[in-house]
């Protein structure tokens, strides 16, 4: 049986997102790491990173969010989990509110 490609796999993942099955999405946002590999990899990470980072910042697993959310874009200035301030992550963290 040949890979789901990670676009599927994110889709899915959203729509167990929006149906608040947050671990469910997470899983299948982990299945997709794991298998993704060469130029789907380069394409696909920092969409499964934050969405995943957004799905651990639902599920107030904060810790978590905060290391996800700059490994997929390394841009974002992320406060540390501990801070008292509330990270940011473009379209990814204002989704999860």
């Amino acid at each position: 049986m040949p890979a789901t490609p990670p676009v599927l796999d994110l889709n899915i993942a959203s729509l167990y997102s929006q149906m608040g099955e947050l671990e469910a999405a997470a899983q299948w946002i982990e299945g997709a790491l794991e298998r993704v590999s060469g130029k789907d990899r380069r394409d696909h990470l920092p969409k499964l990173l934050i969405q995943l980072a957004t799905v651990r910042a639902r599920q107030d697993r904060m810790a978590e969010a905060s290391e996800l959310f700059p490994r997929g874009n390394p841009t974002l200035p992320i406060a540390p989990a501990t801070s008292r301030c509330t990270p940011l992550a473009g379209t990814g963290w204002a989704k999860s509110s």
